[in-house]
């Protein structure tokens, strides 16, 4: 009885039936958000995957062929379009996603961003320092190398190339 369901209700969709589109998503919605969310660790990116499974199903549904039932077709658009996001997703680091601990205390800057003390020039070269600072440099350099491209090159431009904000964006 399903399939005959889905093969009705396939029908009616693909004659653009906006009530046939309301019954499918009444159906499946709460349950491709569920497996979307397998996938995202934030709500609202499982549910902009749900959404763009919505567009995809309506774009391809003169494709599907009706050989499984239309909530496991759905949820095969699902889970590919959300492991795409969550890679995606993973490949960045969002500022509001740092832990707590990594923030920077705002007392230690000024508003123009600048640090309210400066540094103290290290000025002995001792063994000791200079392995510091290899380690230092190992570690630095470990740390870039595993930020995504776009990220890099926007600690490269502002850093190296000494290029303000609005011209690196």
């Amino acid at each position: 009885a399903a399939v005959d369901d889905d093969q009705t209700l396939l029908v009616r969709l693909r004659a653009g039936d906006r009530a046939a589109f309301a019954v499918l998503v009444r159906q499946h919605h709460g349950r491709l958000l569920r497996l979307a969310g397998i996938f995202c660790a934030v709500r609202a990116t499982a549910e902009e995957v749900v959404q763009e499974v919505w567009l995809a199903a309506l774009t391809g549904l003169d494709g599907f062929r009706g050989e499984v039932p239309v909530g496991a077709w759905l949820s095969g658009i699902c889970a590919n379009k959300a492991r795409t996001r969550a890679v995606r997703d993973g490949r960045s680091v969002s500022l509001d996603a740092m832990e707590e601990e990594h923030v920077p205390d705002p007392a230690r800057f000024e508003a123009n961003g600048h640090w309210k003390e400066g540094f103290a020039r290290w000025d002995m070269l001792t063994p000791e320092r200079v392995a510091g600072d290899r380690e230092l440099l190992d570690r630095m350099g470990a740390a870039l190398d595993a930020l995504p491209p776009a990220q890099r090159a926007a600690i490269w431009l502002r850093d190296v190339e000494g290029l303000e904000a609005p011209e690196i964006c």
